[in-house]
């Protein structure tokens, strides 16, 4: 079920209970709606999900886009155990990599690097049953960044250009 805020996503009591009975270890959250309610609690371990961007520095979407129209030297992703307070799970995973030269570019390599990502996490829970350990005191970008408007895009594609004569 969607909600007013069209970006957040609650699941009905039967599909609760149907999960429930499946006893899963955890979720991995595909989606990109923010997932509020009792999902958060129907798996023992939780739900994860991948952030596109270093949350130290930019929240909000879209993933890769903001690093390279800032000229960001490095881009990364985390991986969280979801909680109701958007943006503040519990971080426990994060990469960070050089950034590429173009929004594209950096989008599909931040993608690739998250399946890395995943495929760790995945081996700490076979191996011991539980997630990394969290991390701690981490502050946090308090600017969530929004789809870029038409004139991010005009100057981004400005230096893009002014990049490419070099």
């Amino acid at each position: 079920k969607v909600s007013n805020k069209k970006y957040i996503f609650r699941y009905s009591e039967a599909d609760i209970k149907k999960l429930k009975n499946l006893d899963l270890d955890f979720i991995i959250n595909g989606s990109e709606k923010v997932l509020k309610g009792e999902i958060l609690n129907v798996s023992k371990l939780g739900i994860i999900s991948i952030h596109h961007g270093d949350n130290r520095k930019f929240k909000g979407g879209p993933g890769g886009f903001w690093e390279t129209y800032f000229s960001e030297e490095s881009s990364g992703y985390i991986i969280q155990i979801l909680t109701e307070k958007l943006d503040q799970g519990k971080i426990i995973f994060r990469s960070n990599f050089k950034s590429k030269d173009t929004y594209l570019l950096n989008q599909i390599n931040i993608a690739e690097n998250g399946n890395y990502g995943y495929k760790d996490i995945l081996n700490q829970v076979c191996e011991h049953g539980a997630f990394p350990l969290e991390e701690k005191n981490i502050v946090y970008s308090n600017k969530v960044n929004k789809t870029p408007r038409f004139w991010n895009i005009l100057l981004y594609l400005l230096k893009l250009s002014r990049y490419k004569k070099k």
